[in-house]
Protein backbone atom coordinates (compact mmCIF):
# COMPACT_ATOMS: atom_id res chain seq x y z
CA UNK A 1 0.00 0.00 0.00
CA UNK A 2 2.65 2.41 0.71
CA UNK A 3 4.00 1.90 -2.94
CA UNK A 4 1.32 3.16 -4.21
CA UNK A 5 0.58 -0.77 -5.82
CA UNK A 6 -2.61 -1.50 -3.97
CA UNK A 7 -5.60 -0.94 -6.11
CA UNK A 8 -8.74 0.65 -4.40
CA UNK A 9 -12.42 -0.14 -5.94
CA UNK A 10 -14.51 2.45 -4.75
CA UNK A 11 -17.98 1.10 -3.89
CA UNK A 12 -21.23 3.13 -3.22
CA UNK A 13 -22.09 1.22 0.50
CA UNK A 14 -24.82 1.28 3.26
CA UNK A 15 -22.47 1.71 6.77
CA UNK A 16 -25.35 0.51 8.83
CA UNK A 17 -25.33 -3.23 6.86
CA UNK A 18 -21.94 -3.39 6.47
CA UNK A 19 -21.23 -2.23 10.04
CA UNK A 20 -23.61 -4.65 11.51
CA UNK A 21 -22.63 -7.66 9.39
CA UNK A 22 -18.85 -6.76 10.54
CA UNK A 23 -20.59 -6.50 14.68
CA UNK A 24 -22.44 -9.95 13.78
CA UNK A 25 -18.76 -11.40 12.80
CA UNK A 26 -17.34 -10.95 16.29
CA UNK A 27 -20.38 -11.25 18.23
CA UNK A 28 -20.36 -15.18 17.28
CA UNK A 29 -16.13 -15.02 18.11
CA UNK A 30 -16.62 -13.66 20.99
CA UNK A 31 -19.68 -15.26 22.37
CA UNK A 32 -17.71 -17.83 24.44
CA UNK A 33 -15.64 -14.41 26.15
CA UNK A 34 -18.45 -12.67 27.32
CA UNK A 35 -17.21 -9.94 25.12
CA UNK A 36 -20.46 -7.57 24.29
CA UNK A 37 -20.42 -5.26 21.02
CA UNK A 38 -23.14 -3.07 20.83
CA UNK A 39 -24.00 -1.07 17.48
CA UNK A 40 -25.31 2.56 17.87
CA UNK A 41 -26.06 3.81 14.63
CA UNK A 42 -27.63 7.12 13.34
CA UNK A 43 -30.68 5.57 10.96
CA UNK A 44 -30.89 6.87 7.29
CA UNK A 45 -26.85 7.32 7.08
CA UNK A 46 -26.01 8.62 3.34
CA UNK A 47 -24.12 5.78 1.43
CA UNK A 48 -20.07 6.41 0.99
CA UNK A 49 -18.04 5.25 -1.34
CA UNK A 50 -15.35 3.03 0.26
CA UNK A 51 -13.14 -0.01 -1.46
CA UNK A 52 -15.30 -2.72 0.80
CA UNK A 53 -11.97 -4.94 1.43
CA UNK A 54 -9.79 -3.12 2.98
CA UNK A 55 -12.49 -0.63 5.25
CA UNK A 56 -13.60 -3.89 6.89
CA UNK A 57 -9.94 -4.18 7.17
CA UNK A 58 -9.78 -1.20 9.14
CA UNK A 59 -12.45 -1.87 11.09
CA UNK A 60 -11.46 -5.09 11.98
CA UNK A 61 -8.19 -3.45 13.21
CA UNK A 62 -10.04 -1.02 15.30
CA UNK A 63 -12.40 -3.72 17.08
CA UNK A 64 -9.37 -5.86 17.52
CA UNK A 65 -7.34 -3.35 19.44
CA UNK A 66 -10.64 -2.82 21.36
CA UNK A 67 -10.79 -6.02 22.58
CA UNK A 68 -7.81 -6.81 23.08
CA UNK A 69 -7.00 -3.47 25.38
CA UNK A 70 -10.51 -3.70 26.69
CA UNK A 71 -9.24 -5.34 29.80
CA UNK A 72 -12.47 -6.46 32.66
CA UNK A 73 -15.03 -4.30 30.98
CA UNK A 74 -14.89 -6.62 27.87
CA UNK A 75 -17.51 -4.17 25.95
CA UNK A 76 -16.89 -2.17 22.76
CA UNK A 77 -19.41 0.11 21.41
CA UNK A 78 -19.44 0.94 17.30
CA UNK A 79 -21.07 4.25 16.28
CA UNK A 80 -22.05 5.60 12.83
CA UNK A 81 -23.16 9.11 12.58
CA UNK A 82 -22.79 11.78 9.73
CA UNK A 83 -21.10 15.09 10.82
CA UNK A 84 -19.56 17.99 8.57
CA UNK A 85 -19.65 16.24 4.84
CA UNK A 86 -18.32 12.95 6.74
CA UNK A 87 -19.65 9.70 8.08
CA UNK A 88 -17.97 8.69 11.09
CA UNK A 89 -17.10 5.39 11.90
CA UNK A 90 -16.08 5.00 15.64
CA UNK A 91 -15.04 1.91 17.95
CA UNK A 92 -15.09 2.46 21.78
CA UNK A 93 -13.79 0.28 24.51
CA UNK A 94 -13.78 0.96 28.22
CA UNK A 95 -10.58 -0.39 28.91
CA UNK A 96 -6.56 0.66 29.64
CA UNK A 97 -6.54 3.89 27.85
CA UNK A 98 -4.01 5.68 25.84
CA UNK A 99 -1.90 8.14 27.36
CA UNK A 100 -1.57 12.15 25.97
CA UNK A 101 2.52 10.88 25.70
CA UNK A 102 1.48 7.78 23.41
CA UNK A 103 -1.00 9.45 21.45
CA UNK A 104 1.52 11.00 19.48
CA UNK A 105 2.83 8.01 18.60
CA UNK A 106 0.21 5.30 18.16
CA UNK A 107 0.29 5.53 14.11
CA UNK A 108 4.20 5.49 14.03
CA UNK A 109 5.20 2.24 12.14
CA UNK A 110 6.36 -0.92 14.73
CA UNK A 111 5.05 1.81 17.09
CA UNK A 112 3.70 -0.54 20.80
CA UNK A 113 3.26 1.43 24.24
CA UNK A 114 4.96 1.08 27.03
CA UNK A 115 2.05 -0.14 29.22
CA UNK A 116 2.45 -3.46 31.06
CA UNK A 117 -1.22 -4.68 28.74
CA UNK A 118 0.47 -3.94 25.58
CA UNK A 119 3.71 -6.22 26.18
CA UNK A 120 1.23 -8.94 27.47
CA UNK A 121 -0.79 -8.70 24.35
CA UNK A 122 0.29 -9.78 20.82
CA UNK A 123 1.47 -7.50 18.09
CA UNK A 124 3.90 -5.93 15.63
CA UNK A 125 2.67 -2.11 15.95
CA UNK A 126 1.47 -1.90 12.42
CA UNK A 127 -2.33 -2.14 12.84
CA UNK A 128 -2.80 1.48 13.48
CA UNK A 129 -0.30 2.42 10.59
CA UNK A 130 -2.28 0.54 8.39
CA UNK A 131 -6.03 1.91 9.85
CA UNK A 132 -4.30 5.24 8.71
CA UNK A 133 -3.18 4.78 5.23
CA UNK A 134 -6.12 3.21 4.45
CA UNK A 135 -8.38 5.98 5.76
CA UNK A 136 -5.87 8.17 3.96
CA UNK A 137 -6.56 6.45 0.76
CA UNK A 138 -10.43 6.97 1.30
CA UNK A 139 -9.37 10.65 1.44
CA UNK A 140 -10.49 10.33 4.89
CA UNK A 141 -8.35 10.68 8.20
CA UNK A 142 -8.57 9.11 11.76
CA UNK A 143 -8.09 10.54 15.15
CA UNK A 144 -8.43 9.22 18.89
CA UNK A 145 -9.52 10.09 21.94
CA UNK A 146 -8.53 8.60 25.05
CA UNK A 147 -7.90 8.83 28.93
CA UNK A 148 -5.96 6.30 30.88
CA UNK A 149 -7.67 4.24 33.00
CA UNK A 150 -11.07 5.19 30.93
CA UNK A 151 -10.82 3.52 27.59
CA UNK A 152 -10.25 4.75 23.87
CA UNK A 153 -12.16 6.14 20.72
CA UNK A 154 -10.67 5.35 17.34
CA UNK A 155 -13.11 7.51 14.50
CA UNK A 156 -12.40 7.01 11.12
CA UNK A 157 -13.86 10.26 8.89
CA UNK A 158 -15.02 9.32 5.01
CA UNK A 159 -15.93 12.04 3.06
CA UNK A 160 -19.83 11.82 2.36
CA UNK A 161 -20.21 13.00 -1.53
CA UNK A 162 -22.93 14.94 -2.74
CA UNK A 163 -24.83 13.61 -5.76
CA UNK A 164 -23.27 15.38 -8.53
CA UNK A 165 -19.67 14.18 -7.48
CA UNK A 166 -20.99 10.75 -7.08
CA UNK A 167 -21.18 11.18 -11.18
Amino acid sequence: MEEGRKRFVYEQTNMESFLSDIASGFRDRLRSENFTIALDIVPDLPEVSVDRGTFRQAVNNLIDNAVKYSGPSKRAVIRARQQDGYLTVSVQDFGEGISPAEQKHIFDRFYRGGRELTRKVKGSGLGLTLVKQIITAHKGRIEVESLPGEGSTFTLWVPVKNKKEQT
